[in-house]
């Protein structure tokens, strides 16, 4: 299930979590750009536990977790 993070011009920047599946997949932070619908992978990253985003601006989201404080910076 993806969690929104943040929408610039026609790019939407989201989570996914996949979980467990027969079919692989990677979770992690993507853009999808909203003319193109085109998808893209910028971060992949994989935390089962609760996850807090705070997108700061388009390009900088502090993610607090279980096991710290986290700055993800993106394209």
């Amino acid at each position: 299930m993806p969690r929104l993070t943040h929408i610039t011009g026609n790019r939407l920047l989201y989570y996914q979590h996949y979980g467990y599946d027969t079919k692989f997949n990677t979770d992690g932070y993507y853009t999808l750009d909203l003319n193109t619908r085109q998808e893209q992978l910028i971060h992949c990253d994989s935390n089962p536990y609760n996850v807090w985003d705070f997108q700061l601006d388009a390009h900088t989201t502090i993610s607090v977790r279980a096991d710290g404080i986290y700055r993800i910076t993106t394209p």
